[in-house]
C-alpha cells in the first residue's frame, strides 16, 4: 500500500502544484504508512482515494487528519464523505475528544466538507485553517 500512497499523492500534488505535500512525498508517504491509520478506496487495483489519522494519543484527546486525498478521476463520487464520516465514527467508538486538520485556505471544496461533517475553524495563520470537531 504504501507504494500505491506514494504514486497517488504524487499525482495529486502535482496537480495542486505542490502545495498538498510540502516535503518530500516519499517520505511522507512512507511516514503516514507507518504511523497513521489509513484507510483506503480500492477500484480493481488502483488506489482511488485514502484517508489517514493519527489517533496514537494515550490520553486520546485528540486525534489528527494528516492527509484526505481522492484521485483525479474519482472526484464527486462521495468517497472523501465517506472516509471521513468513517474516520469520525472511528474516533468516537474509541472516545477521542477532539479530532483536527490543517487545510489551505484557498482548499474551499475541502473546507466545506469538514464543515458540513462539524469541523469549525479554531485558527488561521495565513496559509491554513486549523479546523477542529468536537467528538463527545
Amino acid at each position: 500500500m504504501k507504494e500505491d500512497i506514494f504514486k497517488l499523492l504524487t499525482v495529486v500534488n502535482q496537480e495542486s502544484g505542490n502545495k498538498l505535500v510540502s516535503t518530500d512525498v516519499r517520505e511522507y508517504a512512507d511516514k503516514i504508512a507507518a504511523h497513521a491509520k489509513i484507510i483506503s478506496v480500492y477500484n480493481a487495483s488502483a488506489l482511488e482515494a485514502f484517508i489517514a489519522y493519527y489517533d496514537n494519543d494515550e490520553k486520546k484527546e485528540l486525534a489528527f487528519l494528516t492527509m484526505l486525498v481522492v484521485s483525479g478521476e474519482s472526484r464527486n463520487m462521495g468517497y472523501a464523505k465517506k472516509l471521513l464520516q468513517f474516520s469520525i465514527d472511528n474516533l468516537k467508538e474509541l472516545k477521542f475528544k477532539h479530532f483536527r486538520l490543517n487545510v489551505l485556505q484557498e482548499n474551499s471544496a475541502a473546507i466545506q466538507l469538514y464543515q458540513s461533517a462539524g469541523f469549525c475553524i479554531i485558527e488561521n495563520d495565513g496559509l491554513y485553517h486549523t479546523m477542529e470537531l468536537k467528538l463527545i
